[in-house]
């Protein structure tokens, strides 16, 4: 009735619903996978029934479908052959006055993110006590909260300890999250949650951060020479690595994240990928 032409839809429970409502029309339908989620990050029973009914479902879906996944690893371990890579959902560059004049030293550390165990929170905070224990000018801006719904989740006494740890200034949800980039340098990024492209990143790269991440999926695609990418020992590893940056060091690889932001990741690269899956004949 509203002469829609074309139906897309993003994470799984609206790809579902896409996918069932095609057998009542025949309009055009795209469906993004944003990441595989919680069931594809730990291994129970449970999460096993749900990533086998995730594979089962996309790769039925594909048939009547244009699948996006955000990563090709998503595609390889669903099974999906016939699905599209698009790196991110798109976003627009921070406006300038943002971005000057930023201080470059390297002790202003940042995680963003739902207080999550599979985040990579309890690691950001083994992270920076080491640093603090070499140095005391290290300070950890936390943006995010608790998820009271997700078994995976820190509790209210873990959240109490944190904001009682000296050099932690917890801001729990932040609305302009642009002016809290502003402030900080490095990103811990320690997440195992299967995402597509971690949007904390690709944000993080457009405002120049420098990115200390974990060798997931999603994550690989965002380092180059702005930052590094653990595979193992990550809390260590990340405290050898940040402990040896030096100003210079953090300059260049802020203007080596601009670039890849721009490069791979801003909405003027991304939008015009969608269009072209979208609207195509």
């Amino acid at each position: 009735k509203d002469k829609i032409d074309v139906i897309i839809s993003f994470r799984l429970t609206s790809n579902i619903l896409n996918y069932l409502s095609s057998f009542f029309s025949k309009k055009r339908r795209v469906a993004v996978i944003t990441g595989l989620g919680y069931s594809f990050t730990y291994n129970s029973f449970k999460n096993n029934l749900l990533k086998r009914f995730i594979t089962l479902f996309y790769r039925l879906a594909e048939k009547k479908l244009t699948i996006v996944a955000q990563n090709s690893h998503d595609l390889i371990d669903l099974g999906v052959k016939g699905g599209l890579v698009i790196a991110g959902s798109g976003i627009i560059e921070p406006n300038a006055n943002f971005v000057h004049n930023k201080d470059y030293n390297k002790y202003n550390l940042l995680f963003v993110g739902r207080l999550l165990k599979s985040k990579g929170i309890i690691k950001a905070i083994n992270v920076f006590k080491k640093l603090r224990s070499i140095n005391k000018n290290f300070k950890l801006i936390i943006a995010g909260d608790i998820d009271f719904e997700n078994p995976d989740s820190i509790t209210k006494e873990n959240l109490e300890e944190i904001k009682s740890i000296e050099g932690i200034e917890f801001l729990s949800y932040v609305k302009d999250i642009n002016k809290v980039y502003y402030k900080s340098n490095i990103l811990l990024f320690p997440s195992i949650y299967r995402e597509g492209i971690p949007r904390v990143i690709i944000e993080s790269l457009s405002h120049g951060l420098t990115i200390v991440t974990q060798d997931m999926p999603g994550c690989r695609e965002t380092v180059t020479n702005n930052g590094v990418i653990l595979k193992n020992q990550f809390v260590d590893n990340a405290v050898d690595f940040i402990n040896n940056l030096s100003e210079e060091d953090v300059v260049s690889n802020s203007i080596e994240s601009k670039q890849l932001f721009k490069s791979k990741f801003s909405s003027k690269k991304i939008f015009p990928e969608y269009y072209k899956v979208i609207f195509k004949d």
